[in-house]
């Protein structure tokens, strides 16, 4: 009988460890658990190659488990930021003023220890199609009630064609309005409560920040004259 007791036992233990072996195999496999001496996989970066003939950014994305990261720095605040067929129909549909041209960046001083030392045509091209992308989202919100949060069908383009009577170039200055001095995201919050009976935005709400650089954007070339009604 003791023999017998010795015998059972041993082959529980013999069949937890073939178990265990295989568990801890899987786990391997799926990088669960990570050998002695591994380092953890990071998650999948971006490459940023260059600029291509089309003149756009050469990039690659990869998606690995759901993850989907762009370069660094990319807005990815839209719930469509990989898709940028949305970005030709509002230039399309909307005067939407140029970016500022940077190439001057690379000339006079591409050297080690100059500020721009490192810059490339590709990293120019970073900046211009991020902040085009920024301007464009505050321009598709700027022109849709339904994006604004109005409750009456109103946006801000009925009173303001391509941005125009904003004048952030004027901001801060006293606001009859709010009977106080104003930045420019305060007379925004006022016109969604009022004109749009809407709800206004908090000062880090992405839907406020992308409008506010839309009417930047579309004050270019206009002299800042803080105070001027």
């Amino acid at each position: 009988m003791k023999h017998t007791t010795i015998t059972i036992i041993t082959l529980i233990l013999v069949l937890l460890a073939g178990i265990s072996a295989v568990v801890i195999q899987k786990a391997f496999a799926q990088q669960r658990i990570l050998r002695p001496g591994t380092v953890p996989a990071e998650p999948p970066r971006v490459t940023v190659q260059g600029v291509n003939p089309s003149g756009t950014l050469s990039r690659i994305v990869r998606a690995d488990q759901g993850f989907v990261k762009e370069f660094p720095g990319a807005s990815d605040q839209w719930k469509d930021s990989q898709d940028t067929t949305w970005m030709d129909a509002e230039r399309s549909a909307h005067k939407i003023k140029l970016h500022f041209d940077n190439q001057d960046v690379l000339h006079g001083g591409q050297k080690i220890g100059h500020a721009y030392g490192n810059y490339t045509e590709a990293d120019l091209l970073l900046w211009q199609q991020e902040t085009e992308r920024l301007v464009l989202e505050g321009s598709r919100i700027f022109h849709s009630d339904a994006l604004l949060g109005s409750t009456n069908g109103v946006s801000c383009d009925m009173c303001h064609p391509d941005a125009e009577g904003t004048h952030p170039q004027t901001y801060p200055k006293y606001q009859v309005q709010l009977g106080r001095a104003a930045l420019l995201q305060d007379m925004m919050n006022w016109c969604l409560e009022n004109p749009c009976r809407g709800e206004p935005m908090s000062g880090d709400d992405p839907r406020l920040r992308a409008m506010e650089a839309y009417i930047w954007a579309q004050a270019t070339g206009k002299t800042l004259e803080y105070g001027k009604h």
